[in-house]
This record gives C-alpha cells, sequence and structure tokens, in this order.
C-alpha cells in the first residue's frame, strides 16, 4: 500500500516514441546508420560538416531529411567505392563480408604480382639445355682447332716441338673437360 500522499508514477506509454527529425552529430550518425548510409558514424558526419557535405540549420541543429539530401548531391560518386554504404554494416548489399571481399582483392593482387616476377626470372634465367649444347658444341670446335694446330705448323716445328705441342694441347684439353664436367 502506497503511502499517504505519496504520487505513484505515470504509467509508461506503450505508443513508439517518434523518431526525431533534427539533432546533434551523433543523432544524425545513429540516423544514417539505421537508414544503411555511409556516414553512420560521429567522425564521418563531423568531416562531412568540416568539408561541407552538409550544413547545419539556423537553429544549429542537423535537420536529417536536408542532410541526406546535402550528403547525396554533394558527395563524388568516383570517390565512394563499391563498399561505402556496406561500411556501416559491416557487409555488402549481396551479404558478403567486406573483410572476404578485401582478401579476395589481395590475394588477386598478390597473384599478379607472383606472376610479374615470374615472367622477370623466365627473362634472366636461361635454359640449362641450350647452354650445355653450345658448351659441347663450343668445346668440338676447340679440340678440333687445338689438335689441327701441330700439323698446320709441321714445316716451322721440329719433330720434338711438334710432340711437345702436341702434349701441350693434349693436357689443356683435359684440363677443359675437367672444369667442365663440374659445371
Amino acid at each position: 500500500m502506497a503511502a499517504r500522499g505519496a504520487r505513484r508514477a505515470a504509467p509508461r506509454s506503450k505508443a513508439k516514441r517518434r523518431k526525431p527529425s533534427a539533432g546533434g552529430i551523433r543523432l544524425y550518425a545513429a540516423h544514417r546508420k539505421e537508414k544503411g548510409l555511409p556516414g553512420g558514424t560521429a567522425t564521418a558526419v563531423e568531416k562531412a560538416l568540416a568539408t561541407g557535405r552538409i550544413e547545419r540549420g539556423k537553429d544549429g541543429k542537423i535537420h536529417f531529411a536536408a542532410a541526406d539530401r546535402q550528403w547525396k548531391r554533394r558527395t563524388d560518386p568516383k570517390r565512394t567505392g563499391p563498399s561505402a554504404a556496406a561500411a556501416v554494416n559491416g557487409k555488402h548489399a549481396d551479404g558478403s563480408a567486406l573483410l572476404t571481399v578485401s582478401r579476395a582483392r589481395e590475394a588477386a593482387v598478390n597473384a599478379d604480382l607472383a606472376e610479374i616476377r615470374l615472367a622477370r626470372e623466365r627473362e634472366r634465367t636461361i635454359d640449362r639445355e641450350l647452354v650445355t649444347r653450345k658448351l659441347v658444341e663450343l668445346a668440338e670446335l676447340v679440340k678440333g682447332r687445338s689438335r689441327s694446330l701441330p700439323g698446320r705448323l709441321v714445316d716451322v716445328l721440329s719433330p720434338a716441338g711438334k710432340r711437345r705441342l702436341e702434349e701441350e694441347i693434349d693436357a689443356m684439353l683435359e684440363d677443359f673437360a675437367r672444369e667442365a664436367g663440374k659445371l
């Protein structure tokens, strides 16, 4: 039982509270967030005010409908990505998470960079079989010319000098073969 003279608390109204149509930065940010529009944070609204994207009314309040129209009209569509509106909710309109999209983009960029690096490496590297074939051809040429040298110089060399030259050429070719075998 209530004490004499005490007032009873008025029953709370079950009617919905009317949403404000004007207010401060936080209220306007909440309004934009609720509508799923970009700029659903106080920081975004402050930036929009600072850059002239939206303006306060003469009473100093942000009038939501007018500010929404200003925001839409004064926003460069080229500067807003497909995720601008989605950033408020953390999801795109199709329901995919922004993080997933961001990771997919990053993976695509990394794959492109890997392809570029691979192409550069392919330009720098040479075919091992081609190099081996050319090296063998060069060795055969050097061997043939070196072995024919004593015969071409037979008029100038004594028989002992010819033998000595052949021995030196053979030693040189053996050294060459040994070094080539290390490749």
